[in-house]
């Protein structure tokens, strides 16, 4: 998760509750809105709802402490399933994904924390 995938699921999926404080969000809301953005993709769902668990988590101090609504997805077991790629590169395309690697490396127009990311996967293979 990058600051990038942050600002992106606070500015589309959680911008109309932005002003609202953390009380006035249902259990209704937060299910409605999780089952909303896992129409189109059911990782990006999982991914909103860590981000905002990590935010509201954040937000709660020892001194006024509160229950984080979002905690109940993992109490239901609502969390999708992780489809995560496990396989390997095919041996024909390791020179494609090597020449790629290089690439994303050296190019100004990569974030450097992706420009890092290339170079740690060319450094283990």
């Amino acid at each position: 998760m990058t600051v990038r995938d942050i600002t992106r699921h606070i500015n589309s999926n959680f911008v109309d509750w932005a002003d609202k404080p953390i009380v006035n969000i249902t259990g209704e809301m937060y299910r409605d809105r999780f089952k909303e953005i896992s129409t189109r993709s059911s990782a990006q769902s999982n991914q909103a709802f860590r981000i905002l668990r990590a935010l509201i988590n954040f937000s709660i101090d020892e001194e006024n402490p509160r229950f984080n609504p979002v905690q109940t997805l993992s109490k239901k077991g609502l969390w999708y399933p992780n489809n995560s790629k496990s396989g390997s590169i095919p041996l024909e395309k390791i020179g494609i994904v090597w020449n790629m690697l290089q690439e994303r490396s050296r190019s100004p127009a990569m974030l450097p924390i992706a420009q890092a990311g290339a170079d740690i996967t060319l450094l283990s293979c």
